[in-house]
């Protein structure tokens, strides 16, 4: 008899109670009308293009105070897969020829992170981490810069272009043709770009402060409320293929949605 590890059934678990979820979801929402799970999709969409068409698969998770109301979704976890936890092929991995030990299943999640919408259902945070945000290659630059707190900004970005970043400082323009800010106005509404800069390392990285959050493309940008108030929200992205990894508002906790948003 098989035995499956208690992780992987936690997994499959999970997985056939969201969709049990989204089977009584789907029987009270019409399908034309918006949700913040399918404003949570669409925006991955517009983000993250080059994921579909490719049979992959998404899945989403919530938590929250049982007492709690649930009339609004705080926080939406989200998980891209390349195969379904379910499948075969996670479930029941091949075997090593030589040793007849069972494999380990394959690397699944491609991208996962979280996303918060605000009360009026507009954008207000987003983090994604994984293969699909360069999270790999953008730790290993950190490690390599770290591991040289002498190195000037020249020095980082020139070991940025030698491990095949496509945005340095020096392609500003090349980045903001990428970035196309109505993309998000549909879902944060409108905005007015406000400056786009290239982070560079810590002023006390000499002094063994960590190059994490540097050698990113920051993006500040204000939200336009009706009533001409302005929101200051900052966008981060990645500099190898430029893809976006957070969003949040300015002077704020990345992922803290406060009552009053």
């Amino acid at each position: 008899m098989l035995r499956f590890p208690e992780r992987l059934l936690r997994q499959v678990a999970t997985a056939l109670v969201f969709s049990a979820i989204a089977n009584s979801l789907n029987a009270q929402v019409p399908n034309d009308q918006p949700t913040p799970i399918s404003g949570a999709r669409d925006f991955l969409g517009v983000v993250y293009p080059e994921l579909a068409g490719r049979d992959f698969f998404l899945s989403f998770s919530l938590m929250q105070g049982l007492d709690g109301s649930w009339r609004r979704l705080y926080k939406i976890d989200f998980d891209i897969m390349r195969y379904h936890p379910a499948s075969s092929i996670m479930v029941n991995p091949s075997t090593d020829a030589k040793t007849g030990k069972r494999l380990s299943p394959p690397k699944n999640t491609i991208l996962k992170g979280d996303i918060l919408f605000d009360s009026k259902g507009w954008l207000h945070a987003f983090e994604a981490v994984g293969d699909a945000a360069q999270t790999k290659q953008y730790d290993s630059l950190v490690e390599l810069v770290d591991a040289h707190p002498k190195w000037s900004d020249a020095d980082a970005v020139q070991a940025l272009k030698q491990a095949g970043a496509r945005f340095g400082p020096a392609e500003k323009v090349a980045f903001l043709r990428t970035f196309q800010l109505e993309k998000f106005e549909h879902f944060m509404g409108k905005l007015e770009r406000k400056s786009a800069e290239f982070e560079p390392l810590p002023k006390n990285h000499s002094e063994g402060n960590t190059a994490l959050g540097s050698c990113v493309w920051v993006v500040t940008v204000d939200r336009i409320l009706p009533d001409g108030k302005r929101i200051p929200y900052v966008l981060r992205f990645e500099p190898f293929e430029g893809k976006l990894t957070s969003v949040h508002k300015q002077g704020e906790l990345v992922g803290v949605l406060q009552e009053d948003d």
